[in-house]
């Protein structure tokens, strides 16, 4: 390596963090690499020098042991404040390991895996290794073994690479493991026992011809493999009981392989009794030759397909878009038709033009339906078998998401879960009954069922208790028509009380997943015609300024919210974060940017919907800033401050909108529900 490498070890002065500086210094002793003992105080005023002081004393107490037990190392420190999972994250973008401990200094005993290494272990750019308490030595009273579970999916690569060059570094055996499920195999699959043992002998196979490709680069290298069979995270754990490290990919295959799935990952994390490293593709240990690295959605990698943004077959519009990506903004379609299914252009815009989701509402399907032949064959069917209208509508509209489920799935699986979304809205009409609503979700969520399905249900105060209910019982919610920062931290309360009782009903937290659609562009068409009213220059100087201004706002919301101790405990037990998602961001004004509620609207973790156009005119003229949300808070608090001083009422604006919002869904609904009933009852196409 040409470059010094960097080893970032998290630092409160809890054993388990001097365990993982022990462990980073032994590391670097090995590879030559640099460690940064990091300390992060949680947010704290700067004029509170107390904290500061504590910090010092802890990294210099912490520096003087790790270079105590290795004097060729060079030990570093530095200390900062804020949300300790996210700097640990962010100090540690151009490292090569990020090292912490299994538990800080205030998790409690009962409960393993910190919040902080949880957060961490799901979320960091590079390889993230996890240490538990192992006492005063690293290494000691330990075999010269290394573990490392395979599957054979491209994160499982990485996890080899790594595991080779740790073996080899070690002077230690590397055992490779591979675990079939063997019961949930066969009841999913209901495969007979002589086909389970054929499949055993075709993993034996892969699992062989994946090792040979290493072999040749580390013939040193003492090496053993099996394929076992039993729960994967147990079966793990138990292998690498007494071993030096336990490496995973940061996830791998599909439900029916149960391999190295995310939430393995996370449970052995949970239950480990040796340094657990969970692979990402930002290490300095090549992929094998053919490989493409896998890196985390987001960072340079097209979030769909897991390629290099930069690949040779990326049309000449992708730049802005693959900018986005970078940046942390996934980039929906914010329409849906039969047409664009069997065209293949979904699946075109998904390959190529960094489309990693889709969202539908009752105004697109109206204009679907009604504006195309590709729907007039089902519908005489459904008429012909006597199918009502409310059914034979419902028959439509599941099928197109169903199947364009099928064609995001490829994103849900790269992404474990957080992209690859098709969205579908309850019955507008039902948006103030939550009783009702549930039941229609329950029964779309049965009749698609997809797992990349998101129910949509809009954000009344009635329907509140519908998303909690929803969530609740494992079913993926995006909450939409939301337009006041009062109800999007009642959407978000929502959210956190039903993965709450999500968790308490024993749910897999990590398939459960949810976005806030935050609407934005409406919310100018209906503030500038206020201020054009009042017709004042003072009036004119804020026209177009209010939506933007409350979206970053429902951004710091967002922030506050998903660092709070309640999220984390929830982030602890596998749970995504809610999303803010940017709705409505097409332009109604012609005197403005046709790109600017895209490129005015980006920061880390969030989802811009758009229909094709402006995704279309963001490809060919959009100027994608690394952050255009966070430092502008207080901008947009003084935009909102202003428009309140010249006369114009938030409350009512917020509140027009929503009634307005729903009322226009229904309008459409009913005027889709009545073309089709005459269609159906004269035998006619839509």
């Amino acid at each position: 390596m040409t470059d010094r490498t960097r080893i970032v070890v998290g630092f409160d002065g809890s054993p388990c963090s001097t365990q993982a500086a022990n462990w980073a210094v032994a590391q670097a002793t090995r590879d030559g690499s640099e460690v940064v003992l990091c300390h992060v105080g949680r947010y704290r005023s700067p004029a509170d020098k107390g904290e500061d002081t504590v910090a010092e004393q802890l990294l210099e107490r912490g520096t003087r042991h790790a270079q105590a037990r290795a004097s060729g190392v060079d030990v570093v420190s530095t200390a900062m404040s804020g949300h300790p999972a996210r700097r640990l994250i962010d100090a540690a973008s151009d490292a090569t390991l990020l090292v912490v401990g299994m538990r800080g200094a205030d998790g409690p005993h009962e409960f393993r895996l910190g919040s902080v290494s949880a957060q961490a272990a799901r979320h960091a750019h590079c390889t993230v290794v996890v240490v538990p308490d192992l006492g005063d030595h690293v290494d000691t009273d330990r075999r010269r073994l290394v573990v490392a579970g395979v599957d054979g999916s491209p994160s499982s690569h990485l996890a080899l690479a790594f595991a080779f060059e740790q073996a080899e570094q070690r002077h230690a055996e590397l055992r490779a493991i591979h675990v079939f499920d063997a019961a949930t195999i066969q009841i999913m699959a209901n495969l007979p026992q002589d086909d389970l043992r054929r499949l055993h002998v075709t993993a034996a196979d892969t699992l062989h011809g994946l090792l040979s490709a290493h072999t040749r680069n580390h013939p040193g290298v003492r090496l053993s493999s099996a394929v076992l069979s039993g729960a994967p995270a147990a079966t793990l754990t138990a292998a690498a009981a007494d071993a030096e490290l336990l490496v995973l990919g940061s996830r791998g295959h599909g439900d029916v392989a149960t391999l190295m799935l995310g939430s393995t990952s996370h449970t052995v994390l949970h239950n480990a009794t040796c340094p657990v490293a969970v692979v990402r593709g930002k290490h300095p240990f090549a992929a094998p030759a053919g490989r493409a690295a896998v890196r985390r959605p987001g960072h340079a990698v097209h979030s769909a397909t897991g390629r290099d943004t930069t690949s040779s077959d990326e049309g000449p519009e992708a730049g802005a878009l693959a900018t986005l990506t970078e940046h942390g903004v996934s980039l929906w379609l914010d329409d849906l038709n039969r047409d664009r299914l069997t065209s293949g252009s979904l699946a075109g815009l998904v390959a190529h033009d960094h489309v990693a989701g889709v969202t539908t509402n009752p105004a697109i399907f109206a204009k679907a339906i009604t504006g195309s032949d590709a729907y007039d064959d089902q519908v005489r069917s459904l008429a012909v078998r006597g199918v009502d209208t409310g059914e034979a509508l419902r028959a439509l509209t599941t099928r197109d998401v169903r199947d364009a489920c099928d064609v995001l799935r490829p994103v849900y699986d790269a992404t474990d879960g957080v992209d690859g979304r098709v969205s579908i809205e309850v019955d507008p009409r039902l948006a103030h009954d939550s009783d009702a609503t549930v039941a229609e979700a329950e029964a779309l969520w049965w009749a698609i069922d997809r797992p990349n399905l998101f129910i949509k249900i809009a954000a009344t105060r009635q329907a509140l208790p519908a998303i909690t209910a929803c969530l609740a019982d494992g079913i993926s919610v995006n909450v939409t028509l939301i337009f006041s920062l009062d109800r999007y931290d009642a959407v978000m309360d929502a959210y956190l009380d039903g993965m709450e009782q999500a968790h308490q009903a024993g749910h897999e937290l990590s398939l459960i997943g949810s976005v806030a659609s935050f609407f934005v562009s409406r919310v100018d068409t209906e503030v500038d015609a206020r201020l054009d009213k009042i017709g004042t220059a003072a009036a004119a100087r804020l026209r177009g300024r209010a939506a933007i201004a409350n979206a970053r706002l429902a951004y710091r919301h967002y922030e506050r919210v998903f660092s709070s101790p309640r999220w984390e405990a929830l982030e602890a037990a596998g749970a995504k974060p809610q999303r803010p998602l940017w709705a409505s961001t097409s332009v109604k004004d012609p005197a403005y940017s046709d790109t600017r509620y895209v490129v005015g609207l980006v920061a880390p973790g969030v989802v811009n919907t758009m229909p094709e156009a402006t995704l279309r005119a963001v490809a060919d003229h959009g100027r994608v800033p690394d952050d255009s949300i966070r430092g502008h808070y207080d901008d947009a608090q003084r935009v909102l401050d202003q428009l309140r001083q010249i006369g114009v009422d938030y409350d009512d604006v917020v509140r027009t909108l929503e009634d307005d919002g729903v009322a226009a869904f229904d309008t459409s609904w009913d005027h889709l529900t009545n073309q089709l009933a005459e269609s159906m009852r004269t035998g006619t196409g839509t």
